[in-house]
C-alpha cells in the first residue's frame, strides 16, 4: 500500500522558508490552523502537486508573494511516498518546472480520484447564488469535475473502457464543428451514396493515372465527386456521434445511478436526516436548432418522503452541506482504481456547514468507507474544539492520526513585514522529545520526559484497578512512579511476562528518573544511563494491552457459558463474572494472551471463586464429565461476553 510520509512546502503560497511535515507510514493527517496561518496552502499545496502532474494541465506554480517581490524565484512542492518492501520516492513539483520529477503514472492515477474538497467547493451544491425559485444546475460540477475520469463503455463499441469527459468531449467536437445538412437522411442511403460516389471516382482514375491529363468536363465531375463525398462523410460521422452519444448517454446514466445510490447509502447509513437523493437531466443530446449540446442535469430531493421543488431555499445549511459531502464522496467511493494506487481524500474545512450532529457521521463515513478501504485521510480545520473532538474520536476508533497545529507568528511586531507560519507538532510523544532532548545534550530535560514518557506508559499498559488505591475510604489515582512500577512488577509476574527488560527498572528509577527530574545539578549526567532508561520506555511500549471485561460491569451482566454434560445433550447454564478487568494482551512478538483474573461461577444458587478463568474452565469441564485440558479455544469461542458476542471475537488487536 502506497502511503505519504512526508510533505515538504518550499517558497509556496503562505510558506516562505521550508517546512517539512512528516507523517508515520500508515497514518492519516490531522490539522488545525488559525485563519491565515497556511492551513489552507498545505491543501492546496497537495492538489496543486497531483492535479499539475497531469500534462496539459493549467495548474501553475504558485510562490509565496513576498520572497517572489524580493526575487527568490525558485521553490518546491515535495512528497514523499512509501511501500512495505520498496525504497520510498521523492516527487517533486517545482519552478522552474524543470526541477519537477513528479509527471508519473502513481502520481497521475492517484490524481484521478479527485480526493480533494474544501468548502468553496461544497458551495456548488449549496447553490446560493441561484435564485430560491429555481433549480440549480450542476451538470459542469458532475461530468466535467467529479465524474470526468470514471470509466464508462466504450461507446464506440468492443469491451474497452473510456474516460467519461474525455469521450463527451470528443463527441461534442464532432457535432459542434461538422457540418453538412445531410444527416437527415436515412443512414443507409448515404452509404449506398458514398459507396456509389467511390466507385466513380476509381472509374474516373482509370481514364487516367494523373489528374491534370483529364479532360475538362471529367474535372469537374470529379470535384464535384469530392465535395458530395465530403458532405456525405460528415454527415455519417455526425450520425454515429449522435449514436455514439446515446449510448454514452446510456453508461452516463447507469453511472449517475451508482453515484446517486451510494450517496443515498451514506444519508440513510450515517447522517439519518431524512433526505434522499435522486437527479433529473434531459439525456445527453445535441440540438439541432440552436446548434448546441443540452446540458442540464438537478437534484431532486425528497425530505420525509415529500420532494423538495427548490431546496437550496428550503433545507438548512447543515442538511445541504450533507447532501455535498455525501455526493462528492459517492463520486470518490465509485472511482475504480487500478491495483495499489495511491489513494488520497483530503477534506479542508468542510465541517464549516455541519453542526455537531453532523459531524460525526462525516467521521464515521470517513472511518468505515475510506480508510477502511485503503484512503490516506487528511483533515484540515480552522475550529479548534472540534480539531480536539475529530482526534479523540479516531483515537477511539483505532485510526492512526498525526496531529498538528498551525498559528501565526509576528515576532517583530512590525505592520510592515509579513507574518509566517509556526508549525507545531503535539502528536509528539514523550519519548520523542526524550530522544530529541537526548541528542541535543540537554540531559536534564531528557530525563525529565523519560519520567514522564514511562509514567504514560504504565499507565497505558497496566488494567484500571491496578491504577487506583484505597486512602481512608476514598478511592484515588495513583500518581507516584514508584508505586506505578510495583504494580507492574505485580501486573507481569500474575501474568507471567517476560521481565528481563525491565530487571533494572527500579535501579534506573533512583538513579536517573528522580535526580534530573528535580533540577538536582549536582546529580551525575550519565549517557549510558539515559540511553538505558529509553530503552525501557521502548520495551514498555511493546506491550499492548486491550481491556476487554470491566469487573464493575461484569458484575451487572456477567459472562454466559453453556456447556453439554458428556454424553447428553443436556447443556447447563453458568454465569461468569470477573471480579478484576479482563485484558487481552501481547508482549513484543509473542502470542496475545488473556489476562490472569479471578472470577465467580454462578449455577444455580452454587457460586464458587477461582483464581483464573481457565482455571474454572477446567472445573467445569470436570463436573460434566470431561476430563481438564490446557487448550481453551472451545471455551474463548462459546462463552459470551454480551447478548451478540462471543469472547473470541474481541480477542484481537
Amino acid at each position: 500500500m502506497k502511503w505519504i510520509t512526508e510533505i515538504v512546502l518550499n517558497n509556496y503560497r503562505g510558506f516562505g522558508e521550508p517546512k517539512t511535515i512528516t507523517i508515520p507510514n500508515g497514518s492519516h493527517l490531522l490539522i488545525y490552523g488559525e485563519n491565515g496561518s497556511g492551513k489552507s496552502s498545505i491543501y492546496n499545496g497537495l492538489k496543486d502537486f497531483f492535479s499539475s502532474s497531469v500534462a496539459g494541465s493549467k495548474t501553475k506554480y504558485k510562490l509565496n508573494k513576498f520572497l517572489e517581490a524580493a526575487g527568490n524565484t525558485t521553490g518546491n512542492v515535495a512528497i514523499r511516498v512509501e511501500e512495505t518492501g520498496v525504497t520510498p520516492i521523492d516527487y517533486n513539483f517545482a519552478l522552474p518546472d524543470t526541477a519537477s520529477d513528479h509527471r508519473k503514472p502513481e502520481i497521475i492515477l492517484a490524481n484521478k480520484f479527485k480526493g480533494f474538497l474544501d468548502y468553496k467547493r461544497m458551495l456548488k451544491v449549496h447553490s446560493f447564488d441561484v435564485p430560491e425559485d429555481t433549480t440549480p444546475n450542476i451538470f459542469q460540477l458532475l461530468v466535467e469535475e467529479l465524474l470526468c475520469e470514471h470509466k464508462v463503455a466504450d461507446p464506440k463499441g468492443g469491451v474497452t473502457t473510456i474516460e467519461l469527459l474525455v469521450e463527451y468531449k470528443r463527441l461534442v467536437e464532432i457535432l459542434t464543428k461538422t457540418k453538412s445538412g445531410l444527416e437527415a437522411a436515412p443512414k443507409s442511403e448515404l452509404q449506398e451514396r458514398l459507396a456509389a460516389i467511390e466507385e466513380e471516382q476509381e472509374n474516373i482514375k482509370d481514364e487516367s493515372p494523373e489528374l491534370k491529363k483529364l479532360p475538362e468536363n471529367l474535372i469537374a465531375q470529379s470535384f464535384a465527386l469530392d465535395e458530395e463525398k465530403t458532405s456525405i462523410v460528415d454527415a455519417l460521422k455526425i450520425i454515429d456521434s449522435k449514436e455514439q452519444l446515446a449510448k454514452l448517454d446510456a453508461s452516463f446514466k447507469i453511472l449517475l445511478t451508482r453515484v446517486i445510490s451510494v450517496a443515498n447509502d451514506f444519508l440513510r447509513d450515517h447522517f439519518k436526516n431524512k433526505l434522499l437523493l435522486d437527479v433529473s437531466y434531459s439525456k445527453l443530446e445535441y440540438d439541432d436548432k440552436v446548434s448546441s449540446m443540452k446540458e442540464s442535469l438537478s437534484l431532486k430531493i425528497k425530505y420525509a418522503g415529500t420532494e423538495i421543488e427548490f431546496y437550496q431555499a428550503f433545507l438548512n445549511e447543515a442538511r445541504i452541506s450533507s447532501l455535498a459531502i455525501c455526493l462528492y464522496l459517492a463520486s470518490i467511493k465509485t472511482y475504480e482504481p487500478e491495483a495499489d494506487t495511491l489513494k488520497i481524500l483530503y477534506l479542508d474545512d468542510v465541517f464549516i456547514g455541519l453542526d455537531t450532529n453532523n459531524r460525526i457521521p462525516l467521521l464515521n463515513i470517513l472511518k468505515k468507507e475510506f480508510i477502511e478501504k485503503g484512503f490516506q485521510i487528511f483533515i484540515s480545520s480552522y475550529d479548534r474544539q472540534w480539531f480536539v473532538t475529530a482526534r479523540h474520536w479516531f483515537k477511539n476508533e483505532n485510526c492512526k492520526f498525526k496531529s498538528i497545529e498551525l498559528f501565526i507568528n509576528d515576532d517583530d511586531g512590525n505592520p510592515t513585514t509579513p507574518d509566517y507560519p509556526v508549525l507545531i507538532d503535539p502528536s509528539e510523544n514523550y519519548l520523542q522529545k526524550a530522544e530529541s532532548h537526548f541528542a541535543s545534550n540537554d540531559f536534564p530535560a531528557a530525563a525529565n520526559y523519560l519520567r514522564k514518557a514511562c509514567e504514560s506508559e504504565l499507565k497505558r499498559v497496566l488494567p484500571r484497578h491496578l491504577l487506583l488505591r484505597m486512602n481512608n475510604d476514598e478511592v484515588e489515582i495513583i500518581t507516584k512512579l514508584e508505586t506505578l512500577i510495583d504494580h507492574f512488577v505485580i501486573f507481569m509476574t500474575k501474568n507471567n511476562l517476560n521481565q528481563t527488560p525491565f530487571a533494572h527498572f527500579k535501579t534506573y528509577k533512583k538513579i536517573l528518573f528522580n535526580p534530573l527530574s528535580h533540577d538536582d545539578l549536582e546529580a551525575p549526567h550519565y549517557r549510558s544511563e539515559i540511553r538505558a532508561g529509553i530503552i525501557i520506555v521502548r520495551e514498555l511500549q511493546k506491550i499492548k494491552t486491550k481491556e476487554i471485561v470491566l469487573a464493575k460491569e461484569s458484575a451487572i451482566s456477567p459472562m454466559k457459558l453453556g456447556i453439554f454434560q458428556n454424553g447428553t445433550r443436556l447443556v447447563h447454564n453458568y454465569e461468569i463474572t470477573a471480579l478484576e478487568n479482563l485484558q487481552l494482551i501481547q508482549q513484543d512478538l509473542a502470542p496475545a494472551q488473556l489476562s490472569v483474573v479471578e472470577c465467580e461461577i454462578k449455577y444455580g444458587t452454587l457460586v464458587r471463586k477461582f483464581p483464573t478463568l481457565n482455571a474454572a474452565f477446567d472445573q467445569l469441564r470436570i463436573d460434566r464429565g470431561y476430563p481438564a485440558s490446557n487448550v481453551y479455544t472451545e471455551f474463548y469461542t462459546n462463552i459470551s461476553i454480551s447478548a451478540n458476542r462471543k469472547l473470541i471475537e474481541a480477542m484481537a488487536f
